[in-house]
């Protein structure tokens, strides 16, 4: 969420609701799949089901997203 004010100069702003709302409709369609690493924090990362939308690898495989409780 930080990440997104800051790139954009704060002119987008993520709430925690609209983050983890979007983050679980992005697991159940399978666009995204989470890890938990421990109690308070998971991490997301991109399926290759996400790739198929694109026609292509668009997106690096590595890449994280980190959920902190």
């Amino acid at each position: 969420m930080q990440k997104v004010a800051e790139i954009t100069d704060n002119n987008i702003i993520i709430g925690p609701a609209t983050m983890y709302t979007t983050l679980g409709k992005m697991v159940s369609v399978g666009w995204i799949e989470d890890k938990e690493i421990d109690n308070s924090k998971k991490e997301y990362y991109i399926t290759s089901k996400r790739y198929g939308s694109f026609g292509e690898k668009n997106l690096k495989t590595s890449t994280v997203f980190t959920r902190c409780s």
